[in-house]
Formats: C-alpha cells, structure tokens, sequence
C-alpha cells in the first residue's frame, strides 16, 4: 500500500477523534489501534477513514511499537516518525514536538498537550 498525502481535513480529524478517545478512555499517552478503530467508526467523517486516511490517524494516536507492529503484520511498513511529525504539524501537538526542552530522541507524550487546545472553532459552529 502506498502512502497517500497528509489528510487535507487532518485538524478536523485530530479534534474530534482525540476528544472520542479521551472522553471514552481519558488521557493518555497513546491508545490502542482497536480503540482507534471504534473512535474512527463513531466520528462524523467515518467514511473518509478508509485504509489511507486511518493510517494517518493510527501515527498520531498510536504508540510507535503498536503502529509498527500493526502495519508489519499486514506487510506495510511506514514510518511512523515522519508520517507523524506530517500530520501533527501545524497544530497545538507540533509545539510539543519542537519543544526547547524536549530532546531530540524524546517521543511525542500525548499527555503534554489537552486535546481540548485541539479544538478547531470552525467545527464548533
């Protein structure tokens, strides 16, 4: 499976599937592939997460190891750093990931930022 481009709804995609994963399961770090599964199933875009769009969303939910591992057993290798970086850039979790005081071989804590300073004020209406 090739790569398709960054999602062009992806700070949509972030808010609302980052606000179903925390109310369902609170805050983490990461969430496991099949609880982003059920957030994707749940959301108002449902039908844009076919195989493409979800992969996008798993890199940015998901814990490298559970990413590479779920993607290496269907024999499709990504990399999670860079699709990563890709996808959160642009919005509050980027700020984290450039942090000053973060180093540089420091993994992205999904507890650093509220998924509430996600929010995108054009989806609130």
């Amino acid at each position: 499976m090739e790569l398709s481009a960054v999602p062009s709804k992806r700070k949509k995609y972030l808010t609302e599937i980052g606000k179903l994963l925390s109310r369902k399961h609170g805050k983490k770090q990461s969430y496991r592939i099949k609880a982003i599964q059920l957030a994707c199933d749940k959301s108002t875009y449902s039908k844009d997460f076919g195989p493409h769009n979800f992969a996008w969303i798993v890199c940015a939910f998901a814990s490298e190891k559970e990413f590479n591992q779920y993607y290496e057993n269907i024999e499709v290798v990504f990399d999670y750093d860079k699709m990563r970086s890709s996808m959160l850039r642009g919005t509050s979790y980027e700020d984290v990931l450039n942090s000053k005081n973060a180093s540089v071989n420091k993994k992205f804590d999904m507890n650093d930022v509220s998924v509430d300073n996600l929010i995108d004020p054009t989806i609130i209406g």
